[in-house]
């Protein structure tokens, strides 16, 4: 019995070392209107990292909400959460919230593949949250709600800008990029090349070698065969500024590939 209870404790133990808590936070935002109202924003975590990552101990991110009163200044709670997508991808990330014609609308993107995003536009109707297709207005709409996720108690409209903008974020997660339209499409069975670089606070790992600087991955990854994609696998408690280290390498080979990170950010 002893050694049952002991067992049961590990595993609890294990599960909770290897799943991050929570991420929530306020967040200012600046309506169409031009007014600026305050939401709730959260993002759930599960453990396991990436669908590609190898990893145990990494967690990635498993629903995003957003919490808000409508009519606003009332009572009355509303709340969006990210639809779960095919093949354990991952969740929808809300770019745009804004009441138009005194409705709640958010779009989002989507994760059906990390060639080609969806956009997907969500009004909230007497019915509940209804998905719509989206307007010729939304189309190169820059995104008005924090990319990343946060831990700070609010983030201003002044530090989301300068997240946003330092975050080194593509063009169709920045802004509803109409060249998406033409993406092909692609079934969530479809296969990709992933190669996988581990990003820690000291060095950078590669197929199990190990480079102590930016240039020394920049020289390594020119060497190998090009892949269709390069998934960063972060240590936990890696800095922006490091993650953005690694990206920047990584674009200094000259490979023209996605670049995927835990948390459902896609540099193109």
């Amino acid at each position: 019995m002893r050694a049952k209870l002991l067992l049961l404790i590990l595993v609890y133990v294990s599960l909770v070392a290897c799943t991050k808590s929570p991420s929530q936070w306020q967040e200012e935002v600046k309506l169409s209107s031009g007014e600026t109202i305050v939401i709730t924003r959260q993002t759930d975590y599960v453990s396991g990292g990436g669908e590609w990552a190898s990893n145990p101990d990494l967690s990635r991110a498993d629903i995003r909400h957003l919490k808000f009163t409508f009519p606003l200044n009332s009572s009355q709670p509303v709340e969006w959460h990210s639809q779960p997508e095919p093949g354990g991808l991952y969740p929808e990330s809300p770019l745009i919230f804004d009441i138009e014609s005194g409705v709640p609308v958010v779009i989002a993107v989507g994760s059906v593949s990390r060639e080609c995003p969806e956009y997907r536009r969500y009004a909230h109707l007497s019915t509940g949250w209804q998905r719509q297709p989206l307007s010729a207005a939304d189309w190169q709409r820059a995104t008005n709600l924090l990319i990343d996720s946060s831990n700070e108690y609010l983030i201003t409209l002044e530090q989301k800008q300068k997240l946003n903008e330092t975050g080194a974020y593509s063009k169709r997660i920045r802004t509803i990029d109409p060249s998406v339209k033409a993406c092909p499409e692609i079934t969530a069975q479809w296969k990709i090349k992933v190669l996988k670089v581990q990003v820690k606070s000291d060095v950078f790992i590669v197929n199990g070698h190990t480079y102590a600087t930016s240039a020394e991955l920049t020289a390594a990854l020119k060497t190998l065969p090009r892949p269709d994609e390069i998934d960063l696998m972060q240590e936990r408690g890696i800095s922006r500024e490091r993650r953005n280290e690694a990206v920047a390498a990584i674009r200094d080979t000259g490979l023209n590939v996605l670049i995927g990170v835990e948390g459902n950010e896609v540099f193109h």
